[in-house]
């Protein structure tokens, strides 16, 4: 991918991120090559503003994908982000293998994985978060490979999280793109009474 076909995948993703591309006017600020992605800087023109606002994302050479950038991390940072599966912050984490429970357990923890039980009180169906405990993490590992879906981590506060568990080696995993089936629902979602069905 060359550096033009970047740009106009940058400007189209923001364009329908915002749901007006045609409308939207877009200047190119900055582009940087790296390893096997784009840093795309754009800034939406608008003679009403003082400072133009920028919009930056990462693009992968061979897929095209695109990741939003992480305000306040470094470009190394939002490329190991990007290399871990980061796309959005909901992703799921497939558990591959274990080499140390106890450690995955911990780890697994310090991620606060979640879950929603939709509950009907009062003809509203709530949808409240929990955190997994350590039991139900260790009853999750029984059964490999295991899938915690639609896991919320902000890529700013977790990554160090992510960077020790490679470090520790205690299990092996993958991140991929969570499937939004439901609005507003941030955690894994366990419909056992079908009320969202």
């Amino acid at each position: 991918m060359i550096k033009e076909e970047a740009i106009e995948i940058a400007k189209k993703y923001f364009g329908d991120l915002f749901g007006n591309a045609e409308n939207l006017d877009l200047g190119v600020y900055e582009v940087i090559d790296k390893d096997s992605f784009w840093f795309v800087s754009l800034v939406i023109i608008d003679q009403t503003k003082v400072e133009p606002s920028q919009l930056r994302c990462m693009i992968d050479k061979t897929s095209s994908e695109v990741m939003k950038e992480v305000p306040f991390r470094s470009i190394e940072d939002q490329l190991f982000a990007f290399k871990l599966g980061f796309r959005e912050c909901q992703v799921d984490i497939k558990i591959s293998s274990i080499a140390n429970l106890k450690d995955s357990i911990d780890l697994l923890l310090g991620l606060r994985l979640s879950y929603v039980i939709p509950e009907l009180e009062n003809k509203v169906i709530w949808k409240i978060g929990e955190t997994f405990s350590a039991d139900e993490i260790k009853d999750r590992l029984e059964n490999l490979p295991c899938v915690f879906k639609n896991q919320t981590f902000g890529i700013k506060w977790y990554l160090g999280a992510f960077e020790n568990i490679i470090k520790s080696k205690a299990f092996t995993f993958e991140l991929s793109t969570s499937k939004k089936e439901y609005p507003r629902v941030y955690g894994e979602l366990i419909d056992k009474d079908g009320l969202l069905s």
